[in-house]
């Protein structure tokens, strides 16, 4: 439904309670229902009695709770009308005996109202006797009514009505029993069970359930417009209940074949009938008329291509006789992406229809054929359930469809005739499709046609058809694409969402934003809708009532279709694009349909997706279909349907998808997982808000009537605005939801409403779990499998070994899917997160799903945050041991794997050191030689240091198997021997295998001549962890006093090839070290430390002035000209003058370096010299009365714009002088072009410091890492 006609959040009571009534008596005679009449209660029924008198029924609604007494009725009794004295209730009841009082009121009644309760069904309201017991009982409360206070000032209107009700003390009780005799009181009612009641009332009338809620919305309009203007409602209630009931699905002018009686008896015997054919042979129009038969006699009919949507639909517990007609499930001119899933799919519903229910499947034959991969229908059977061919048309019965079509579209009186001929003659035209498309078609034919050419136009492609449709303008080709966009082979499209599907620009008002505001509290944001309200040009109306003369569309109520999934299958070709401009404007109305104001518009534009994919050219970019550029952009729907089957779509085409766009499956998946507090119900609409939000559950009773409805299997329309309702107070109550109720939102469309049934159902423990996880097995969508991980999370301890065992085994089969998996990953790797699971989290969660989860987790998920490491370390702590083998080989098979393609971080790697805590000796070496043999550097160098540092904890052959690899004849063994060298305590065995010797007591001097300089160099770089991937692997800066020195030896020596990286090393922490080294250097070298220690500074924006400081005290007065030169090349990563000066102190440098920046230092004395203007101002104001306030600020505005323009003039560079300035026209009061000219002054100057600070680094130009082996060298 549109936003336009969908039910609010709650129904008003009191105008549900007049819709309640007049629709009760709708049938009586002469009935009229005032809704709030002057002088009157909030509603008057009149009626004619079998003698022709009319009676009248005043209605109050009374909403309190509690207990109803006795003095309540006399309350309500003594009701006046606005501003009167008198002619109460009461009284009119006392003067009029034709005239009743009915009280529906949600409290209950107590004992002595016993009396006058009366049936919420009935529809004549007789009189019944009162004992002059009960009048006797209930006239003194009466005449206590409307009591004057005895301390405020009392009215006159308050006195002559306590004059009025005392005046009635003087009829006797037997008048009082008789006015009470016409009193009803209908008790405990609210919202909720009048619904339910209406709802009830409203199906019999054979209103679709999915409708029920919009049509008691339209029903209670017609009260509010009564309201205004006092006008009877039963007459328009019952027109608008006749406009909205659904139209028969049968075609008209419907032919009988004459085996319709016999298709119906196979239907009604097996409960499924399946249909089969060539295209257009008429088996989609037999299987409507069956149909519209059975709609007839009280089913309740839907017609769709979806095998889930039946599934739920059939399967549903609640909702009575139903019936469903599958067209086209597998595809109509070709199979469909899904169409093997949807056959398995359609054999498993075959076997479950209910006895009260009713499955047609029309399947074109060739489509069939070709997905079963058989050659004959007869091996296509459906367990029992064979296919019934649809064949050619008897001569006479083609006689007749050729008759009635012709005469429909105006076929010329000669050609009628000569087709008239052909069909008695022949068999060429026996097919029913071909006989209404040759009718449809016959201005195509060529002039003095012949047989020939009749049979062939009779026997075209709807395609060719719908192109020469096409042909005859835009208006044409937009409208019949966007139909094919917006609809399926059973729902439409209003005009509001067909003109904005071909009008609406770049207007997206159903897609979240991708940069959206979360606003916190607050008003409730306003209801999307569209820039323009959406509207036909007069073109594109002409060509709609040109396609709808020509039977191309058909109109059911006020939606458009295609009348046949044939010529559906021909407008759905117009997607295909030959030019840039046409398939500029078929993404853009694609991308409108998805975002159009519908859901059900835009829930069909997402089913749509899986036949546009190949229709749809690739993406420019990507490479892929831009059919997932529309899903992405459904990803965004604030319906959360429509984000369910967006997912869908993306999730069951994975395997195309570029690495890019794959690493996108981990956000997709988030991002459809919506809870109830996402969802946004105030203007009685349910569309997704993010915006932050309470949940307020409603009391129990509030609600019981539509719960008793669900469980006791009424019909209810249980759209998403009812769900969250319902489901936001059984929260508080699990208990409350039965099995039936449960069973009912899981048929919901949407996942999150499935999703928030089965949290509640798993809070406690329950019955019928077989029943349920079977249900949910296959409802693999990421916020189901969430809440099921969640509710065993949370509800371990108190879980049956049954259920636990259940709900692992269903997660573990959909964590098979990508979506899945990557959502399951991040919420196990927070296992032990108190916040989360808990103090005492169960570890088996880990144990028994990680494996599967690790098996079809997109490489995207990176474990980077050290989560994963983290949690099965704390699994390890809590006594997890063996178990976790299963996990560890597949961490390590995904090690292996994901190797092969990218680079993997220290995080990912981290595995090691979780083997030996976990597992035997035994256990582990297995996957121990499996990491050892990967053929990646980086990798290597972490197992490597990881094993080195439990050297002590390695069995021998694991010890024997890190040397082998330390000695294996490698073009990188110098990186892995480098690991074994830069260890804080490396195993004398390795270091005597590699190095001759068994520890590392010996100078840097030594080092290097018994280390080749690649080794030595390869180590220093370990250790430093430069350049990288070193860092990255985090194998750098162990605890080693040799190495520690080695770079204070090196930083020391000038000469040596690794000086500057040395002194490099240590300006990453500097301080006494750094300082002692350059004080040891010679004079030489001291130009290549300003260098490093220049760019250190402007790289890393650390201005570290006592080495500085030192530098310049050594070298300043030799190298002043080409030290002040380089300064002055990179002046402009200062933030501002001082900046430069702290850096570096009271000194020539600072001085050249300064005046290089003359115009910041004349912006600066010009704001730093401007007098306080305030203070100015303020004197002026005292000493001259005649001065205004605003002609002082427009004076200080003047004074800001020439403070700018001489600043621009001059031209500051530093941003930090841009701020100044800034500041000071803002206190000045400077125009907004000023402001604006200066800000943008401001950010050009940072742009420029960022600039110069990204093109300095300290570290000298990395070198060649020799021999390194990753996946871009293997």
């Amino acid at each position: 439904m549109t936003i336009a006609i969908t039910a609010p959040e709650k129904f008003a009571f009191q105008d549900l309670v007049c819709v309640d009534i007049a629709h009760r008596f709708r049938g009586v005679d002469g009935a009229t229902f005032i809704a709030e009449p002057k002088f009157g209660e909030d509603g008057t029924l009149t009626w004619l009695n079998p003698t022709g008198a009319r009676l009248i029924a005043e209605i109050q609604v009374k909403g309190a709770e509690g207990t109803a007494t006795l003095g309540d009725l006399a309350e309500y009794l003594s009701h006046f009308p606005d501003r009167s004295n008198e002619n109460c209730l009461f009284e009119r009841l006392l003067h009029d005996p034709n005239r009743r009082a009915v009280f529906v009121i949600t409290a209950r009644g107590d004992d002595q109202l016993l009396p006058f309760l009366h049936a919420s069904t009935d529809d004549i309201f007789s009189d019944r006797p009162i004992s002059t017991q009960v009048a006797q009982l209930f006239f003194p409360k009466l005449l206590a009514t409307h009591p004057l206070p005895s301390k405020e000032k009392i009215s006159k209107l308050a006195k002559d009505r306590r004059s009025t009700i005392a005046s009635l003390k003087r009829f006797p009780d037997v008048e009082v029993a008789s006015v009470l005799s016409r009193v009803f009181i209908i008790e405990q009612q609210n919202d909720a069970s009048v619904e339910v009641r209406l709802q009830a009332a409203l199906r019999a009338q054979r209103i679709d359930s999915q409708s029920l809620r919009g049509t008691i919305a339209h029903l209670t309009d017609i009260v509010s417009r009564s309201k205004r203007t006092q006008s009877d409602i039963i007459a328009p209630i019952v027109d608008r209940i006749k406009q909205l009931a659904p139209d028969s699905v049968g075609a008209q002018g419907y032919l009988h074949r004459g085996s319709e009686s016999d298709l119906t008896n196979v239907l009604n015997s097996e409960l499924v009938l399946l249909l089969t054919g060539q295209p257009r042979t008429g088996k989609t129009w037999i299987a409507k008329q069956i149909a519209s038969a059975l709609q007839v006699a009280g089913f309740e009919v839907r017609v769709g291509q979806h095998v889930d949507e039946a599934e739920r639909f059939l399967t549903e517990a609640a909702g009575g006789e139903r019936l469903y007609l599958l067209d086209d499930p597998l595809g109509s001119r070709e199979p469909l992406p899904s169409a093997s899933a949807s056959l398995a799919s359609l054999r498993s519903l075959a076997g479950r229809v209910p006895r009260n229910r009713r499955l047609i499947v029309a399947q074109s034959e060739p489509v069939l054929l070709q997905v079963t991969r058989h050659t004959s229908i007869a091996h296509c059977a459906l367990g029992p359930h064979g296919w019934v061919a649809v064949g050619e048309l008897s001569r006479d019965l083609a006689l007749a469809v050729w008759s009635k079509t012709a005469e429909i579209h105006d076929v010329p009186i000669h050609l009628r005739r000569r087709v008239e001929t052909l069909i008695a003659d022949g068999k060429d035209l026996r097919d029913i499709g071909a006989i209404a498309y040759l009718a449809q078609t016959y201005t195509q034919l060529p002039p003095k046609a012949s047989d020939a050419d009749i049979v062939r136009q009779a026997r075209g492609d709807a395609f060719d058809f719908v192109v020469q449709l096409a042909e005859k303008g835009a208006a044409y080709e937009n409208l019949l694409r966007a139909i094919a966009l917006a609809t399926s082979n059973a729902d439409g499209a209003s005009d509001t969402e067909l003109s904005f599907i071909i009008n609406g620009g770049d207007d997206e008002p159903g897609l979240v934003p991708e940069l959206a505001v979360w606003r916190l509290g607050g008003d409730a944001p306003p209801l999307p809708q569209y820039k323009v309200e959406p509207s036909f040009g007069d073109d594109q109306l002409a060509a709609l009532d040109g396609l709808q003369r020509r039977r191309v569309i058909d109109e059911v109520g006020d939606l458009t279709l295609f009348s046949h999934p044939y010529l559906r299958a021909g407008a759905q070709a117009l997607l295909k694009a030959d030019t840039r401009h046409t398939r500029n404007l078929v993404k853009a109305q694609a991308t409108r349909s998805i975002a159009c104001l519908s859901d059900r518009v835009s829930l069909a534009t997402a089913r749509n997706l899986f036949w546009m994919r190949s229709l749809l050219p690739l993406n420019d970019k990507t490479g892929v279909s831009e059919a997932f550029d529309i899903a992405c952009a459904g990803l965004r729907s604030i319906f959360p349907a429509t984000r369910d089957e967006s997912l869908s779509f993306v999730t069951s085409f994975a395997d195309e998808l570029t690495p890019e766009l794959s690493e996108e499956i981990p956000h997709w998946a988030e991002g459809a997982i919506i809870s109830l507090e996402d969802i946004d119900v105030t203007h009685g609409f349910g569309f997704i808000n993010k915006a932050f939000s309470w949940l307020h559950p409603e009391p129990l009773s509030a609600i019981r009537p539509y719960l008793d409805a669900l469980e006791n299997g009424e019909t209810l329309d249980l759209d998403l605005v009812l769900s969250k309702r319902l489901l936001t107070t059984l929260r508080r109550h699990p208990s409350e939801m039965g099995f039936t109720t449960l069973m009912r939102f899981l048929a919901a469309d949407q996942a999150m409403v499935r999703a928030e049934a089965a949290r509640v159902w798993f809070q406690i423990p329950r019955d019928h779990d077989e029943a349920v996880i079977a249900k949910l097995r296959n409802d693999a969508v990421p916020s189901i499998a969430v809440t099921l991980l969640k509710q065993l999370g949370r509800h371990w301890s108190s879980m049956s070994n049954s259920r636990r065992t259940a709900l692992l085994d269903l997660l573990a089969h959909q964590a098979n899917t990508p979506a899945i998996a990557s959502v399951l990953f991040v919420r196990l790797v927070i296992l032990d997160r108190v916040e989360h699971f808990g103090e005492n989290p169960p570890y088996e969660l880990l144990t028994s799903l990680m494996p599967h989860v690790l098996q079809t987790l997109p490489a995207s998920v990176s474990f980077i945050d050290g989560r994963f490491a983290n949690v099965v370390e704390e699994a390890i702590g809590s006594g997890c041991r063996e178990e976790l083998l299963p996990l560890l080989k597949l961490w390590s098979e995904t090690i292996v794997k994901r190797l092969n393609s990218s680079q993997l971080s220290e995080f990912d790697l981290a595995i090691v050191d979780l083997l030996i805590g976990a597992l035997s000796a035994e256990s582990r070496r297995p996957i121990i030689e499996q990491l050892l043999a990967v053929d990646d550097t980086g990798a290597l160098m972490v197992f490597i240091s990881w094993l080195i540092k439990y050297w002590g904890e390695l069995d021998d052959a694991e010890r024997s198997m890190l040397k082998s690899k330390l000695l294996e004849p490698r073009v990188d063994q110098r990186w892995l021997q480098a690991v074994v060298l830069t260890s804080s305590s490396p195993p004398q065995t390795l270091l005597q295998a590699i190095f001759s010797r068994d520890r590392l007591d010996l100078t840097t001097a030594e080092a290097q001549n018994l280390l080749s300089k690649d080794q030595f160099d390869a180590a220093f770089y370990t250790y430093i962890g430069w350049p990288q991937p070193l860092w990255w692997y985090a194998t750098h800066h162990k605890n080693s006093e040799f190495w520690r020195q080695s770079v204070k030896d090196l930083a020391s020596d000038p000469a040596n090839s690794l000086f500057e990286v040395a002194l490099a090393e240590l300006m990453r922490d500097p301080g006494a070290e750094l300082l002692t080294a350059i004080q040891a250097l010679p004079d030489t070298a001291l130009d290549r430390v300003f260098n490093i220690l220049l760019n250190f500074t402007v790289e890393t924006e650390s201005y570290v002035k006592e080495t500085w400081s030192v530098l310049l005290e050594r070298g300043l007065e030799l190298n002043l000209e080409i030290w002040a030169k380089r300064a002055i090349e990179v002046a402009e990563a200062f933030k501002d003058l001082s900046e430069v000066a702290d850096t570096f102190g009271r000194t020539d440098l600072t001085n050249r370096v300064i005046a290089s920046l003359d115009a910041d230092y004349q912006a600066f004395l010009r704001v730093k010299d401007m007098p306080n203007i305030d203070e100015i101002f303020e004197r002026i104001e005292r000493d001259n009365d005649n001065i205004s306030r605003e002609n002082l600020e427009r004076i200080s505005s003047l004074i800001a714009d020439q403070l700018f323009d001489e600043c621009l003039r001059a031209g500051p560079k530093l941003y930090g002088t841009w701020d100044l300035i800034t500041w000071k026209l803002k206190q000045l009061n400077a125009s907004g072009s000023t402001m604006e000219q200066a800000t943008a002054e401001r950010s050009r100057a940072i742009e420029r410091h960022f600039a110069v600070k990204k093109s300095r680094s300290f570290f000298p130009p990395e070198p060649e890492l020799l021999g390194w082996r990753d996946y871009r060298t293997a």
